[in-house]
């Protein structure tokens, strides 16, 4: 199990996705089958299970429940097999947004396997995502311990003590955290998690040199496409203030991940500070396609459109934000939008709005934005035709549980 370095998503958060099984997938399948039924047809455990779980009550306990009784009927339960398949289904959970089940069904688990490594990690990574961090910590320690009585060395120890320093990261101790780091090298010191994730540590102390000459020793020396130091080298550069080599370093990092929504903002956002404004809402809507339950993102977004002065995109945006949003949060950025509209002289007419009076300097952000990118870096124009571009001619469609084109449709939904 490996958090790796990345900014770390609040993947709590997410909006649930479809199930990632259907009655179709498999033939001969139909709601409520027996467990002795489901043993005879042909997929992986894990996949038995969860379809049980979401054609039946998405009950965590019964779920488990439901384990152990086909491990039972397999005659498999406390094997290598039998484990992964628990680790397998924990994971599949959290893939599809149902993250208190996934909390219960671990601490069943952990508590019934308490010599098993593996179940131990994935209640560890469980807990990272609801910031229960100290948990977190504690599990991969078992783990570790467990890990070492079972005889491994090196390489598999790497990975615990990188999410512990990773734990502590997010915690702000960060002479814990490297400490941590320090030992996931000690064991293995082509270790690029640990060597990430001590760059973001040593960023956030303001060492800014030794995480960059860090990341670079991956991306020159280890992997040139890894994604997690490319992506951490742009953040360190618009920290610095360097907008368009971190938006180029962002491009780089798309071409690694293309679907990275999180990267994606991050683009969205230096394009923002550098007038690359076309490009940019792009960008936002692209990672709200992927992912439509991305605060962060969302967010911005709505700031971003505020700022272009696209106030009838802004009111349609906000009808999908209400659902992942806080309610705070909408009151605020709703605030906002009233307040900017009234100092620029907006109204609203027959649900759209209308400038009365305006300031001129900033009537047509995104048509002035078109001569002020054209003497911008060609390099960066180029690499942002280029990508977007193929966005496009690869048709990415917008995911079925929401985004821009469904809230385009819910603006009546108040």
């Amino acid at each position: 199990m490996d958090f790796k370095g990345l900014a770390r998503k609040n993947n709590v958060n997410l909006s649930r996705k479809g199930s990632v099984l259907s009655t179709s997938s498999y033939g001969g399948i139909t709601t409520g089958m027996k467990l002795t039924d489901l043993m005879e047809l042909d997929m992986p455990t894990h996949d038995k299970l969860y379809y049980q779980f979401i054609q039946g009550s998405k009950d965590a306990k019964k779920l488990y429940q439901q384990c152990n009784e086909l491990f039972n009927l397999q005659g498999n339960k406390g094997t290598k097999d039998a484990l992964e398949s628990l680790v397998n289904l924990s994971k599949k959970l959290t893939d599809n947004a149902y993250f208190t089940e996934a909390k219960l069904f671990n601490q069943l688990a952990s508590s019934e396997y308490q010599q098993a490594f593996q179940v131990q990690e994935e209640a560890a990574r469980v807990a990272f995502l609801f910031d229960d961090f100290k948990h977190c910590i504690e599990l991969n320690k078992k783990a570790l311990q467990l890990r070492l009585a079972q005889g491994h060395v090196g390489g598999l120890l790497d990975g615990n003590w990188c999410n512990i320093g990773l734990a502590h990261f997010e915690m702000g101790d960060y002479n814990e955290a490297l400490t941590a780091l320090e030992s996931a090298l000690s064991v293995n010191k082509h270790c690029v998690a640990a060597m990430v994730n001590m760059a973001m540590v040593q960023k956030h102390m303001g060492q800014f040199e030794k995480a960059t000459a860090l990341l670079e020793e991956i991306i020159h020396k280890i992997n040139p496409r890894d994604h997690a130091a490319i992506n951490n080298l742009a953040n360190i550069m618009q920290e610095q203030g360097k907008f368009e080599q971190a938006a180029v370093m962002y491009l780089q990092a798309l071409d690694v991940e293309p679907n990275d929504d999180d990267t994606l903002c991050n683009l969205a956002m230096v394009l923002q500070r550098i007038n690359y404004l076309d490009f940019a809402k792009i960008a936002y809507e692209e990672g709200i396609k992927l992912n439509p339950g991305n605060k962060i993102l969302l967010h911005n977004f709505l700031l971003f459109l505020l700022e272009i002065q696209s106030f009838d995109q802004f009111t349609k945006v906000q009808a999908h934000a209400k659902r992942v949003l806080d309610k705070a949060e909408i009151e605020n950025l709703t605030k906002l939008r009233d307040e900017y509209q009234k100092a620029l002289g907006v109204v609203q007419v027959a649900g759209a709005v209308k400038i009365i009076s305006q300031n001129t300097g900033g009537a047509s952000a995104l048509s002035d934005n078109k001569s002020s990118s054209a003497s911008g870096n060609k390099v960066l124009k180029g690499n942002l035709k280029s990508f977007f571009g193929k966005r496009k001619e690869a048709a990415i469609k917008f995911q079925s549980s929401g985004g821009i084109e469904e809230a385009e449709n819910e603006e009546d939904d108040g």
